[in-house]
């Protein structure tokens, strides 16, 4: 999932204009969100 998450991070720096931190900032809260939607049970 590592090498996935820093593939998709250089993905998006490259195409947003993003720095790649800002992008694998980004991808960890989305992935967050969906952990905590997970628990509440969506």
């Amino acid at each position: 999932m590592a090498a996935q998450l820093d593939k998709r991070a250089r993905q998006l720096a490259a195409e947003k204009g993003r720095t790649y931190q800002e992008a694998l900032q980004h991808l960890l809260g989305l992935m967050r969100q969906g952990w905590a939607a997970k628990e509440k049970g969506f």
